[in-house]
Parts: C-alpha cells; sequence; structure tokens
C-alpha cells in the first residue's frame, strides 16, 4: 500500500472514479472500493479507490473471476500485495476498455 499512497492520495482527492474520472455530479454514488477485499481480511489500511457502481461492478467481476476463482481461499489472504499491483493496474488501464 505504501508505494501507491501518493497515487490513492490523488485519485481520492478529486471525488472522481478511477476509472472514467466522472465526478459526483456526473454519476452520483461514487463507491469506496477496498483494493483487498473486505472478505478476504482486506481493511482500510489497505487502501480504497473511488468508483462509479459501473466501474465497481466490472471491477469486483473481474476481482472474482482472475482472483477468487483462482486462488485457494486459504492463500488469498497472503496473495495481498498482488491484490493491490492489479487493481491499481486496473485503475491505470481502466479508459481503455
Amino acid at each position: 500500500m505504501k508505494k501507491y499512497k501518493e497515487k490513492l492520495d490523488k485519485l481520492n482527492e478529486t471525488r472522481t472514479c478511477s476509472f472514467c474520472k466522472k465526478n459526483e455530479e456526473e454519476t452520483p454514488g461514487l463507491i469506496e472500493h477496498h483494493l483487498v477485499p473486505k472478505s478476504i481480511g482486506g481493511t482500510d489500511e489497505d487502501g480504497r479507490i473511488l468508483l462509479c457502481k459501473n466501474h465497481h461492478e466490472r471491477l469486483y467481476r473481474q476481482m472474482v473471476s482472475k482472483i477468487f476463482y483462482f486462488i485457494p481461499r486459504e492463500k488469498q489472504q497472503s496473495c495481498r500485495d498482488w491484490i493491490i499491483d492489479w487493481t491499481m493496474a486496473q485503475t491505470k488501464n481502466g479508459n481503455k476498455k
């Protein structure tokens, strides 16, 4: 999380979706997405990004198909750094999809 602290602070300061960059007026109800899902032990200290409803659902579906399906439950917690790296890479590439 430390290596992304500056980027996360900047993303969240703008109060826009980390993917489409729409603000709360353009897409009401931005969601704070935990970088490491709470369902596998993620905490606020792992970091959060703001997402519109559409991109939150898309990112979650991708996480389910790439992380939860292939990584055994007992190993998901130990993959924390990889999950954060993967999620941050998705925000970087979000506008290309």
